[in-house]
């Protein structure tokens, strides 16, 4: 997603300078962004991403896709808001053309993105990374352009708002992935004991996820069915050992509805 983003950036940048600001030198660039294409198009049509994660050409596939990519960019609401908000004074303002064009290329660099994943099978959080991270570029190219960034005072309540629970998401989620990493660790350095030992057999914990932010979440690590559960064989047979098995904490505790 970063790598369309960026090329479809590529693109409009190459052509402004050209068309619009009548710099043709920028013309240099054109081999790099074909490069660039056909670097996307190896990884794009490579047999892992055409058989698990390519959709299959149809009018319903897209059009469901196609929702799921509007409901992302819905999604992250108070940016587009802000966004569009700067852009607007931008344009009373008559700010530095090169500014709103830069943003402007940038946040369809952004769109670009999000909506190539109309072709996907499906849309995972974690692909908005490269659409959150452009829009929020895009924006802040234009926060420093502007002179008046004001807004009204429900707006900036609103906003208060969105900041508090901002960072009490951020809070939890880091704290969520500290806990994993440090289990993941712990999985780690029991492992290395076991192999220093000679035992061929080790009981391991499967960290959980609480919140949609961490990095474990929707990921296999280990299975708690036992050492024929093929995550537990293929995890023993990276590290050299007979057998694995899970144990989950969180299904202990709260029982097999977990």
């Amino acid at each position: 997603m970063m790598a369309v983003g960026c090329v479809c950036a590529a693109v409009f940048f190459v052509g402004t300078d050209v068309f619009y600001f009548k710099k043709y030198r920028s013309l240099i660039f054109i081999p790099s962004i074909v490069s660039a294409l056909v670097g996307f198009a190896i990884m794009a049509l490579a047999p892992m991403q055409t058989t698990n994660k390519l959709s299959e050409f149809s009018f319903l596939n897209l059009i469901t896709t196609f929702g799921v990519a509007l409901l992302m960019l819905a999604s992250i609401f108070p940016i587009i808001i802000l966004y569009v908000h700067l852009f607007k004074r931008a344009l009373c303002e008559k700010c530095d053309i090169r500014i709103i064009l830069t943003s402007l290329i940038i946040a369809l660099g952004a769109l670009a993105a999000n909506f190539v994943l109309v072709f996907a099978r499906y849309y995972a959080l974690r692909c908005s990374i490269a659409f959150i991270f452009l829009s929020i570029f895009a924006t802040a190219i234009l926060y420093c352009g502007v002179k008046d960034r004001g807004f009204g005072k429900i707006a900036k309540k609103w906003g208060r708002v969105f900041l508090i629970f901002l960072i009490a998401a951020v809070i939890v989620a880091f704290a969520d992935n500290i806990y994993t990493f440090t289990v993941m660790e712990h999985n780690e350095a029991l492992i290395a004991e076991a192999l220093e030992k000679g035992e061929t057999s080790i009981t391991l914990t499967d960290p959980f996820g609480l919140t949609k932010y961490n990095s474990h979440t929707g990921i296999i690590y280990l299975s708690d069915e036992g050492p024929d559960a093929w995550p537990n064989m293929f995890f023993a047979k990276y590290y050299g050992l007979d057998g694995v098995v899970g144990t989950n904490k969180m299904k202990e505790i709260f029982g097999a509805s977990w």
